[in-house]
């Protein structure tokens, strides 16, 4: 495997799975505009998945509302009739 392409898998593992003073020491091999850019970056991705997650969470949500409601609500029958 070429030395290159191991580098940069440990350096991907490090910002996906790195503590915060662990990818602060990854950033720091980069130019501070380049560390900057990474590192919105990586903010935006947290931003769209927590979004992305809340959606889907909130259409389960509504679903399981209709589904209880439907599922409940059942005809009452009279007693003794």
């Amino acid at each position: 495997m070429d030395p290159q392409a191991s580098k940069l898998g440990a350096l991907e593992l490090t910002l996906v799975h790195g503590s915060q003073s662990q990818v602060d020491q990854a950033l720091a091999q980069f130019s501070p505009e380049n560390a900057e850019r990474i590192r919105v970056a990586m903010q935006e991705v947290l931003d769209n998945a927590f979004v992305g997650v809340m959606e889907m969470m909130t259409i389960m949500g509504l679903i399981g509302a209709v589904l209880c409601f439907v599922l409940i609500r059942r005809p009452v029958s009279k007693v003794g009739t």
